[in-house]
């Protein structure tokens, strides 16, 4: 009985915090600064992808001067029926959960995985007036960051822990490794990142199977799993 009464305690929570979050994202609102004409009013002219893509030898309209993933994520607003700071909102919730899973595989204080949760909810960039608030492509780097370590790393311990639904995550981890690397121009950077992981996490696969003496047997399997794994994310970049 006390567990339950906890579990609903924990959940009744979570909720709580989770539609304070909501009630805030609305409450703040966004601003658009319409006369940058070559940052936020170019990101809202590329939101019209039927236009943007038609467009042939018109070098007026500057279509190649900045990447498409924030436009296409304005449509993807747009079609969801749902309003821009909501789907934001949503976008730091999704990140919020992942990092309370990664932390949970060396983290078991239930306490602190709801502190680790509000501080990522409530992260200080998400309200800034020129990065959070502001509608502009800035505004979903340090989530689709957090979402693409965070699975990057839980990828991780599930491999090591030969747990399940590893391909399910890599997957998962592509499309916002995807996104995020094509916010703005320099995500090369986080690519480097996460070829530097897959290097390492190879090497600590092959020498655990070494160690164990059972490369031979079915270690040969596991590291090539793993390397199918590892590098699914690169493919459907």
């Amino acid at each position: 009985m006390c567990v339950r009464n906890y579990k609903k305690i924990e959940i009744t929570l979570y909720t709580v915090v989770i539609l304070f979050r909501i009630w805030l994202g609305q409450y703040l609102g966004v601003w658009f600064p319409a006369n940058q004409e070559w940052d936020d009013a170019l990101m809202v002219n590329y939101a019209d992808l039927f236009s943007h893509f038609i467009s042939q030898d018109l070098p007026e309209k500057s279509n190649m001067l900045k990447e498409m993933i924030y436009p296409i994520f304005l449509n993807i607003v747009h079609w969801s029926g749902l309003n821009y700071s909501l789907v934001l909102t949503i976008v730091w919730i999704i990140a919020s959960v992942l990092v309370v899973k990664l932390c949970s595989y060396f983290i078991k204080n239930k306490k602190i995985l709801f502190c680790v949760f509000v501080f990522v909810l409530f992260t200080p960039s998400a309200f800034d007036l020129w990065l959070g608030t502001r509608l502009y492509r800035n505004a979903i780097i340090a989530p689709f960051t957090l979402i693409v370590f965070s699975l990057m790393f839980i990828l991780d311990f599930n491999l090591l822990l030969n747990r399940k639904k590893n391909v399910i995550i890599a997957v998962f981890l592509g499309l916002f490794f995807f996104a995020a690397f094509y916010i703005k121009e320099d995500g090369i950077w986080l690519l480097a990142c996460l070829l530097f992981n897959n290097v390492i996490m190879l090497i600590v696969t092959l020498w655990r199977n070494i160690k164990q003496k059972a490369f031979r047997s079915k270690g040969g399997m596991i590291v090539l799993y793993s390397l199918i794994v590892l590098f699914l994310p690169l493919a459907i970049h």
